[in-house]
């Protein structure tokens, strides 16, 4: 049996997505994980990304690779990877949520901290999943 683990990362975007920019990104994303049978949550908000991925730890490294040679993508920061037994997000091939306009509590204060060098991976992994 292969390894499954999970990865959450935050991001920056080099320059804002529109709201197309971003369904474009969701609908590259979901039919790009679907094939390689990764799951998870896609968080973004003005201009920051943060987003856990699960699957095989083969198909995960490439992705991350992907991630961070993409040109959208500046100031990424690994916050936590590790082995799990079960996903958290089996039914998303990649759940997204634009809290720009919302303003989730927490990840705007998570953002901050992680700007200046304060990484909590649990906080990370809390809020992620609080939009499950």
């Amino acid at each position: 049996m292969k390894n499954l683990v999970h990865l959450f990362y935050v991001s920056s975007a080099t320059q804002p997505f529109s709201e197309q920019q971003l369904k474009d990104l969701l609908v590259l994303s979901k039919d790009a994980n679907k094939r390689h049978n990764i799951t998870g949550m896609l968080l973004y908000e003005d201009g920051n990304f943060m987003q856990v991925i699960e699957g095989e730890e083969a198909d995960i490294d490439r992705l991350m690779l992907n991630i961070q040679s993409d040109p959208k993508h500046a100031g990424i920061i690994l916050l936590l990877k590790e082995s799990i037994q079960a996903r958290d997000f089996s039914s998303w091939s990649m759940g997204f949520k634009d809290t720009s306009s919302e303003k989730k509590e927490g990840f705007a204060d998570f953002l901050s901290s992680t700007a200046q060098g304060n990484i909590s991976p649990g906080i990370a992994k809390t809020l992620l999943l609080s939009f499950r």
